[in-house]
């Protein structure tokens, strides 16, 4: 028998071990690695049990994030089980107790550190073991961070089988084991089964269940752990993600319905819910530990999300290179905090930026995901909505085409594919044959956002560039979504206003291609800017955006019905004026002359006000010139080259439409010099076919310029024949 622990063992083991529950990891840490000295220094005790201490050791250090050093530790005491020749009874029991335990740690090290595959593969390999079907305890633990493993490798159906069996093992085993004493080790242990149940309903699809279960697990560790308990910080940041996910990061007045009373309190500022949670995890566990970084990327979505792109961009670049430099390149976590970063480049509108960010996404999730992880299939179609909106139309159809199928095939349960997918019309008939045959199934939100871009590049194609997109398909992709209730939670959620909107612009083209007589979108428009104000405040861009998309909507409608400008019209249509222009004053305030909505804002401010004889002669022409010169800023044409030639050809087409040849001819000139210069420095060819068209173009409003300028010279001439003439 190996000697039993001395007196001032026994008390450093106990504080060391309290230390640990309490989440006290640093203290936890140097109290064991202290503890193993001593042993090692009375040269009493057995090789296993100093590997059995060292074991807690590495354990302290792994929940710490020092993964290098916990990985150390774990591989040495590996081999020292292996080299371990037992002599007395109690180490041939210990030895596999020891082994199990390392193994387990090892896997829990593979899936803290995103290398979910192996983490699986490790977990699965201790179930079979005898030691874990001899120990419920152990069982549950393995079965349920196995039921996590699979879930964050998107293999959702199995996650479930196995938190199910995780929680028939915790009611069979855990609560029959413990008596009243123990009431708060089995509120933690039940804790974290929630926190895995919740963590696989966030990433299948299902929001509000999630946020259900991380709200009530919440509480329950505040209340037994404390509030800076490490496992509360990480359940905080789950809820934190959770709230994200469906719209709740207003500053604005918040949703309560449907809600735990405990949740509404948060809501009321959820940056400040994040920040909280950030600022107690830095000095417990240091700014580069995962879960530090996981809230500071938490922060980051708010920022994007909130509209405070400048705040996110710089947030995204600090956090992507910590956490690089923690887990390394090539990690889920450091992933997903690039995918950000290109999120943050695409909403302020940089979307050469984005494009690039989001193509090194989707190469290194490809690369360590794999090609059908769900993870991957999602920023593939960020990638291809990057791509849309940078004027690569055919890449992004491709990709989003490729994103959708794989989506649908996640939805019937079918084995990931890459197959080559059908056309757009025979997906939407896929997906609704698969709903027809379970009614009562949620479509999980990547399926939603990936059929909407769909939809998005239908209308970009025939509104913005001319491509002849097919509103038809747009409309019967939005019509099947919207009515999809069950999935996209009340009127003011954050996809429901979405497709909403979506839906509403894809209506009114088809109105004014006279496919649509009626004016529906313009109700539907109305409810979208209402319940934008409630989910992001009157200031944020898309509420703004809705705003003057309605505003163009009644103009449009008045414009067509009326003629000649009654006088009954003026006042109201001044209304308009007013309120767009308040509209494109807040965006440049806020946003910069730069900023996509407050050119595009800008630009219907001007066609609006010269269409109703407000804007004309030399206010006109001053205030083409001002958009002229912000489209020609070097940045704005690298970042956003087909967005900002469309725009100076509107400018040159109203100019001559108005009759101002010297005006048109001026715009005309360094817009061909920019053409020129773009083409010359453009290599994607897709891109480079776009800039041959505008050549093109060009040469055809040189033409109408030339045809204004005769008339002009006929009218002049006329004007000075002598009477006999």
């Amino acid at each position: 028998m190996p000697p039993s622990r001395s007196k001032e063992l026994n008390t450093i083991y106990e504080l060391a071990y309290s230390f640990l529950q309490r989440g006290e990891l640093a203290h936890a840490e140097t109290l064991f690695t202290k503890m193993n000295t001593l042993l090692q220094d009375t040269k009493q005790y057995s090789p296993l049990t100093l590997l059995q201490n060292r074991l807690q050791v590495a354990s302290a250090r792994l929940h710490l994030g020092k993964y290098k050093d916990g990985k150390k530790d774990i591989e040495e005491i590996q081999q020292g089980i292996q080299d371990f020749t037992p002599t007395e009874e109690d180490d041939e029991d210990l030895k596999p107790e020891l082994d199990f335990n390392c193994r387990r740690w090892l896997a829990i090290y593979m899936l803290h550190t995103g290398q979910w595959e192996n983490a699986a593969g490790g977990f699965e390999e201790l179930l079979d073991r005898k030691w874990a079907t001899q120990n419920a305890r152990s069982s549950f633990k393995i079965t349920r961070d196995l039921a996590l493993a699979y879930a964050y490798r998107g293999e959702y159906e199995k996650a479930r089988i196995h938190i199910k069996k995780a929680r028939d093992l915790f009611n069979s085993q855990e609560k029959i084991a413990s008596s009243s004493k123990y009431q708060n080790a089995l509120f933690v242990k039940e804790s974290g089964l929630e926190v895995v149940e919740a963590t696989i309903d966030l990433l299948s699809g299902n929001h509000q269940r999630a946020l259900k279960t991380t709200s009530k697990s919440l509480v329950t560790l505040e209340n037994t752990l404390g509030p800076r308990h490490f496992k509360t910080l990480a359940l905080a940041n789950l809820k934190v993600w959770c709230l994200v996910t469906q719209g709740q990061y207003s500053r604005g007045e918040p949703r309560t319905d449907h809600m735990f009373p405990e949740e509404i309190e948060s809501l009321i500022d959820i940056e400040s819910l994040c920040q909280s949670t950030f600022d107690k995890l830095v000095p417990s566990l240091g700014r580069r530990h995962r879960l530090t970084l996981e809230s500071m990327e938490c922060l980051v979505r708010i920022f994007i999300l909130q509209g405070r792109f400048a705040e996110a961009i710089d947030t995204g670049e600090s956090l992507y290179s910590n956490v690089a430099a923690e887990l390394g390149k090539l990690r889920p976590q450091t992933i997903s905090c690039k995918y950000q970063q290109a999120a943050a480049h695409f909403a302020a509108g940089n979307y050469r930026t984005s494009e690039l960010l989001y193509r090194k996404v989707v190469e290194e999730a490809t690369r360590v995901l794999g090609p059908n992880h769900p993870k991957t299939v999602k920023y593939n179609y960020e990638l291809a909505r990057a791509c849309l909106y940078h004027g690569e139309v055919e890449e992004a159809l491709a990709i989003a085409i490729k994103a959708a199928a794989q989506q649908v095939n996640f939805q019937k349960g079918n084995p990931p594919t890459s197959s080559t997918p059908t056309k757009v019309h025979s997906l939407l008939e896929e997906l609704s044959g698969c709903v027809m045959n379970e009614p009562e199934s949620r479509l999980h939100p990547d399926l939603i956002y990936s059929f909407q871009l769909l939809a998005e590049i239908e209308v970009k194609k025939h509104r913005t560039y001319g491509l002849g997109g097919d509103l038809g398909t747009a409309e019967h992709i939005l019509q099947f979504l919207v009515a999809r209730q069950s999935s996209l939670g009340d009127s003011t959620s954050l996809l429901r206003t979405s497709l909403d909107y979506d839906l509403a612009i894809v209506l009114r083209e088809r109105h004014l291609t006279g496919s649509n007589p009626s004016h529906d979108f313009i109700g539907i428009l109305d409810g979208v800017v209402q319940n934008r104000k409630k989910l992001f405040g009157e200031d944020h861009p898309d509420t703004l955006r809705a705003s003057r998309e309605l505003l163009r909507s009644k103009f449009m409608r008045d414009i067509a019905e009326v003629s000649g400008g009654q006088e009954e019209k003026k006042e109201e249509w001044q209304m308009f004026l007013s309120t767009w222009e308040a509209i494109w004053a807040s965006l440049e305030a806020r946003y910069g002359p730069q900023f996509p909505q407050t050119l595009y804002s800008r630009l219907w401010y001007l066609i609006a006000s010269t269409a109703l004889g407000r804007s004309t002669g030399g206010e006109f022409e001053e205030e083409t010139r001002k958009i002229s010169e912000i489209l020609s800023n070097s940045r704005l044409l690298s970042e956003r080259l087909i967005e900002t030639f469309l725009m100076n050809y509107t400018l040159v087409e109203l100019s001559i439409k108005l009759r101002i040849p010297s005006l048109a001819r001026e715009l005309l000139s360094l817009y061909e010099d920019n053409i020129k210069k773009a083409k010359g420095e453009e290599t994607n060819e897709s891109l480079r076919k776009a800039l041959t068209q505008f050549e093109a173009d060009v040469e055809k409003l040189k033409a109408s310029c030339a045809e204004i300028e005769n008339d002009s010279n006929e009218d002049i001439a006329q004007r000075h024949v002598p009477a006999n003439g």
